[in-house]
């Protein structure tokens, strides 16, 4: 018969995963979209910039968007081992 601690040390297991699974990836879509949103557009008021300055601004935007997908991506693959072995640290310390 399964003791209430184990099924509650599995749920709690569960709810991790779940949330690294699920949360990160929309997590860093939103950013990816934030860094979109932060590129330099042709009626923003730019001040003292120059145009390199600009398309130097857009260029970093433009790649920190793409890493936050890729990096969505990734996650959406599937829980990396050293997640896993993490997780199980956690859980066994809180026993």
């Amino acid at each position: 018969m399964i003791r209430l601690s184990e099924h509650v040390a599995h749920f709690q297991r569960r709810i991790l995963e779940d949330g690294l699974l699920v949360a990160m990836p929309s997590t860093y879509r939103q950013r990816a979209d934030m860094f979109d949103w932060a590129r330099p557009k042709p009626n923003d008021y730019t001040g003292k910039a120059t145009q390199k300055d600009l398309a130097d601004l857009d260029e970093r935007c433009r790649l920190v968007a793409e890493a936050c997908r890729r990096h969505a991506n990734l996650l959406e693959l599937g829980l990396p081992d050293y997640i896993r072995d993490e997780i199980d640290d956690v859980m066994g310390r809180a026993a």
